[in-house]
């Protein structure tokens, strides 16, 4: 895969880094991930509810946000 470089700000960089925080977090909690397309996509299913929940609570879902983008890193794999 070719290298690819990217301008980013500070903004990005933080929500970057708060979604490695995350994929190294479930990679320590959940270091055996489903290769099955259906399971994965329960697990994103179920954080992506976490979001809509928090977002329905208005509480702060960007943490779960960054779950999702874990989940999908670990899909993509």
């Amino acid at each position: 895969m070719a290298k690819i470089t990217i301008e980013i700000d500070q903004q990005d960089a933080q929500a970057i880094e708060r979604i490695l925080h995350e994929l190294a977090h479930a990679r320590t909690k959940h270091p055996l991930f489903p290769r099955i397309p259906t399971s994965q996509l329960s697990i994103l299913a179920e954080e992506f509810g976490e979001v809509a929940k928090d977002i329905n609570d208005d509480k702060d879902y960007r943490t779960e946000v960054a779950q999702v983008a874990a989940v999908c890193i670990r899909m993509l794999r």
